[in-house]
């Protein structure tokens, strides 16, 4: 049971370390992956997200998300992103400062180019286990990097392309357990809003990855009740589906939850699923 804990360990501490840390709420943290989204849809943005992936494991990945984001004088966008990591002797935290400028391209259509600096930390607690050589009780390691994207919109159309990590770091690479990646992240989206009468509005969400050849594909549709109540689902093509809830109060605040469901051989049975919670703000 140890070596297989060991296993999983390692191989989810380089998985996460390696791609971009990802949600069944994605469209919430839009702005830590592309710059241009910063103030692109709402005046004003915030929101708090923590992932527990794998409750059921005694060393279980945890993920938060925290981000702020508003829009300066119809032209310019700000945002400020947080991300941390952590999963048994693997932490890892990011800071990014974004900012873009929005151009109106006529009556329904705009265009956002933005960039960021990020700040990546990264650490690995060599104290909480035992190896057959001797290692180093810590290894810490911090990156400097930068995130280019551009996001348009039509009506209640959105596009949105970026580039995460675009320096493709490679912060440590002398064995299996302390191979650490800040690799360059390609991110293409598309949304849309459709409207089903008065009270009821249908919104399919799409969002690829491709890092270093791998591709993550996550599909999302919302069904949202007076723009108020909404239930959705998101896809991942490879390993999971999630069932998603939420609540808009007052126009104002949005309240969310998600459960997924393991695809692969790490069955529910093993890793009891996963779950997200969110609060967040909003300004039109």
């Amino acid at each position: 049971m140890k070596t297989l804990t060991l296993f999983f360990v390692l191989l989810g501490g380089i998985t996460f370390a390696q791609r971009d840390a990802s949600s069944n709420m994605f469209w919430n943290n839009y702005s830590n992956i592309n710059p241009a989204m910063s103030g692109m849809e709402y005046k004003m943005h915030g929101s708090v997200l923590h992932r527990i992936q794998w409750p059921s494991l005694s060393n279980t990945l945890r993920s938060s998300f925290i981000n702020f984001n508003m829009r300066l004088k119809d032209k310019h966008g700000v945002g400020i992103n947080y991300t941390n990591d952590r999963y048994s002797i693997w932490y890892t935290n990011k800071v990014s400062a974004n900012y873009n400028y929005q151009m109106e391209l006529g009556e329904n259509s705009k265009l956002s180019v933005g960039a960021a600096a990020s700040l990546n930390d990264f650490r690995t607690d060599y104290g909480k286990m035992t190896f057959s050589v001797p290692m180093e009780p810590e290894y810490r390691v911090t990156d400097i990097n930068a995130n280019l994207g551009v996001a348009y919109t039509w009506k209640k159309l959105l596009v949105h392309g970026s580039a995460t990590n675009i320096f493709n770091s490679v912060l440590n690479s002398d064995d299996v357990a302390s191979n650490f990646f800040d690799l360059r992240t390609f991110h293409i989206g598309a949304a849309y809003d459709f409207s089903l009468g008065e009270r009821f509005s249908l919104k399919p969400q799409l969002l690829s990855q491709f890092t270093d050849g791998f591709i993550g594909l996550y599909l999302n549709t919302q069904f949202a009740f007076k723009d108020k109540y909404w239930i959705g689902a998101t896809v991942g093509a490879r390993d999971n589906y999630a069932f998603i809830a939420g609540w808009n109060v007052k126009e104002k605040f949005r309240v969310a939850y998600s459960y997924d469901r393991t695809i692969s051989k790490l069955n529910n049975g093993f890793s009891a699923g996963s779950h997200e919670f969110s609060l967040g703000f909003y300004l039109k």
